[in-house]
């Protein structure tokens, strides 16, 4: 069974510079909350009660947040325990993933980007889905998925699938492909649950020293291997923001704050107020 999770925000979240020189990407507030607090409730909500936040240097606001002092946010009582680990040098998300290892204890994990929200409407839970999914086919990796703009594929990961649905077979994944290259505009969402052959798997990828270790060769290589690889794909209604980048933070503040429960209709009523005016600042 899948019962931890794993957040990586050890990024430096150079692209939302000057706001990230003093505190991580993962801290800026979105709505009421800074942004990991919803993966951290995302996580929860589909059972995962034990959370390994991976940072990296100048992230210790992420642990002050989260420490004894600062439990006013439910987890405690609730039974979540947050734990963390520090990736000592920025080398990439597959080198993150291995800083848990000894953590995961030899069973299936979540791992979720520290950047990236997916807005879910009630009962619609993506980590929860790739959970059922991963346990239901016994693979070895399952990830999420969104179909993308074509001249967009040169941002993700995109998979390739055998035919398409709402779950598929991967067989085939390619990272940052051109829009003439990408063999689907099904690109990897920022959610996965991992078997722990990835281990095995991010040991075998040969990378040049210094170099980022990504999580992308080592699913390929799992695929080439033979084992089994899933996607499940985006649902209407869910909708992931990258809040690593502005164009993505302002989206997601927005929403968040259109859907307020205190401030939603003022908030909305300004919005329309200002779209009539077509007037910038």
């Amino acid at each position: 069974m899948v019962e931890r999770g794993v957040i990586l925000a050890a990024g430096r979240g150079t692209r939302l510079h000057p706001v990230t020189k003093t505190q991580p990407k993962e801290m800026v507030p979105v709505g009421r909350k800074p942004a990991i607090e919803y993966i951290v409730d995302e996580l929860a909500q589909a059972g995962i009660m034990d959370v390994l936040i991976v940072t990296g240097k100048h992230k210790s606001s992420l642990e002050a947040y989260f420490d004894d002092s600062a439990m006013t946010l439910g987890y405690k009582a609730g039974g979540i325990r947050i734990y963390f680990v520090r990736q000592p040098q920025p080398l990439g998300t597959g080198d993150a993933i291995k800083r848990a290892i000894g953590w995961t204890n030899d069973k299936p994990f979540v791992v979720a980007m520290g950047d990236c929200i997916i807005w879910s409407p009630k009962g619609c839970n993506i980590t929860h889905e790739l959970i059922e999914v991963h346990e239901r086919y016994c693979a070895a990796v399952t990830v999420a998925v969104e179909l993308v703009k074509r001249s967009e594929t040169n941002k993700y990961g995109i998979v390739c699938v055998k035919r398409h649905g709402h779950t598929m077979r991967v067989t085939g994944v390619i990272e940052k492909p051109s829009p003439e290259d990408a063999p689907s505009r099904l690109a990897i969402a920022g959610r996965y649950v991992f078997d722990p052959v990835v281990y095995e798997a991010l040991n075998e990828v040969k990378t040049c020293e210094g170099k980022e270790l990504g999580i992308t060769d080592a699913i390929g290589l799992l695929i080439n291997k033979g084992f089994p690889v899933y996607c499940v794909k985006l649902r209407d209604g869910q909708i992931r923001m990258d809040v690593g980048s502005f164009e993505g933070y302002f989206k997601a503040f927005i929403w968040a704050a259109i859907n307020d429960n205190e401030c939603s209709k003022a908030i909305r009523s300004f919005v329309q107020r200002v779209l009539k005016s077509n007037k910038l600042i």
